[in-house]
């Protein structure tokens, strides 16, 4: 405290009870809580707390933070020791700027789900993925049209490219050249020998967000249906490829929940015939394209609400901590290390920490607070006596009246029977203990008597 002059000003303003003291400008923030002051020996307390001198509040804090306890246990353990002004925005950012505690906390920030532009007709883009492995080391490679929502299934040995080639070969010489082909950024679609082979077929490559397999979202809810369909085939048959072939039928033939018309009609312009009877003169309903806009709007929209989602506020430029895969049951939620913010496309972020690059969605990312400078400390120009020269200027400077209120809780102020306890200071300057000050509320008779006369 020898070397604080906000303390040792306070000290001698607690010491002489002068009024002048208390005018002071370092003094503004004591000046509320200053009947719960006292002076005990060297030190100064606030009931059976200790004020803290500004060049030990932070290291006082992380002394409450070892064991990374959080902000509400970080708060009360400090509370029980010690105090000093504004000490609830210190510990908040002593624990924010933890790295290990950022490192391990969830933040849950998803961004809402967007609606993107339709094919206008079919084949136009394919949305493909592979589904397995499987039991027996096959895979089955899926294709959905954008359009009609119309899916073709493939069982092939492998997921290399001299498997594939033959699919795409096959399909695209029975329904035509698409324009677009999505996919995920997995091994089998970032080769080189598929995007050479797109390119000389003049069919663009769209590689969606790493690790986000919401982006291609249509395809992964078919591969969902499609896993539970080859489950139930196996338990049910011994063949199961041929009750595969009849889920297609009837997957094919069943109205899509946001075309409202089956796969197979928008992209034959005629119906199916599946196992189930059926009218010749039936009447043919036209595909109408803006409904399935309008029910995949309501469905984002109910996604949304209950997703509680809401924009990233990620800026270029700032720092950020990465979600990464748990490889131990020690692995923390997000990456220690921060990167730094390159590019924002929409959800998706670049970012970059030394040579690494990476892009993700936006819910991978969370701001890194750093740990903040430590805060000037106090120069004084005047002495430690209140002069009245400097009491009539500081009566011209406004000074706030509100100071901030101690959030710390209720002590009980310690005894000072023993004569070595007590400050060796003149009788009339001996600061005896305060009495709790507890506020009031205002007492008013309810509005229903304002019409009687009632004595309180």
């Amino acid at each position: 405290m020898k070397d604080d002059f906000q303390l040792q000003l306070l000290k001698k303003a607690l010491l002489e009870d002068d009024s002048l003291f208390w005018k002071k400008r370092e003094l503004q923030t004591f000046k509320q809580i200053k009947q719960e002051l006292t002076v005990y020996g060297n030190i100064i307390l606030k009931g059976s707390q200790i004020v803290i001198p500004s060049k030990l509040q932070k290291n006082i804090i992380r002394l409450a933070h070892k064991g990374h306890q959080g902000l509400v246990k970080t708060k009360q353990l400090v509370r029980t020791k010690v105090w000093f002004p504004n000490i609830n925005k210190m510990v908040e950012e002593v624990v924010k700027s933890c790295t290990a505690c950022q490192a391990v906390t969830p933040y849950n920030q998803r961004n809402p789900i967007q609606i993107y532009p339709t094919s206008t007709h079919p084949l136009e883009c394919l949305d493909v993925d592979y589904a397995g492995p499987f039991p027996d080391g096959k895979y089955y490679f899926i294709m959905v049209d954008d359009f009609s929502k119309f899916p073709f299934v493939k069982k092939v040995p492998s997921t290399n490219f001299k498997q594939l080639k033959p699919v795409l070969d096959e399909t695209f010489a029975l329904f035509g050249l698409p324009k677009e082909l999505k996919s995920d950024n997995g091994p089998p679609f970032n080769g080189y020998e598929l995007k050479e082979y797109l390119s000389s077929l003049n069919i663009k490559h769209h590689l969606i967000t790493p690790r986000w397999p919401e982006a291609n979202g249509r395809t992964e809810r078919f591969v969902k249906t499609f896993k539970k369909a080859l489950l139930c085939a196996t338990i049910n048959s011994n063949n199961p490829d041929a009750e595969i072939q009849e889920f297609l039928i009837n997957y094919r033939s069943t109205p899509h929940s946001t075309t409202n018309c089956p796969p197979y009609q928008i992209m034959f312009n005629r119906e199916i015939n599946n196992f189930l009877p059926t009218l010749k003169n039936k009447t043919f309903h036209e595909y109408n394209p803006q409904t399935d806009i309008d029910n995949r709007t309501k469905q984002n929209e109910r996604a949304n609400r209950k997703r509680r989602t809401f924009e990233h506020r990620l800026q270029l430029g700032q720092k950020v901590l990465c979600k990464q895969q748990k490889k131990n049951s020690l692995t923390p939620l997000f990456d220690p290390d921060p990167y730094t913010i390159t590019r924002i496309t929409g959800s998706q972020i670049e970012a970059r920490r030394g040579e690494k690059v990476i892009v993700r969605n936006s819910s991978f990312f969370k701001p890194h607070h750093s740990a903040q400078s430590p805060r000037p400390e106090y120069h004084p120009s005047t002495s430690l006596a209140p002069s009245r020269s400097s009491q009539s200027e500081q009566t011209r400077t406004p000074f706030p009246t509100t100071p901030p209120r101690s959030t710390a809780p209720a002590t009980i102020p310690l005894r000072q029977d023993n004569t070595e306890d007590k400050v060796n200071s003149p009788p009339n300057q001996r600061v005896e203990t305060p009495t709790e000050r507890r506020p009031q509320r205002d007492r008013k008779p309810p509005s229903k008597l304002r019409d009687y006369l009632v004595e309180l």
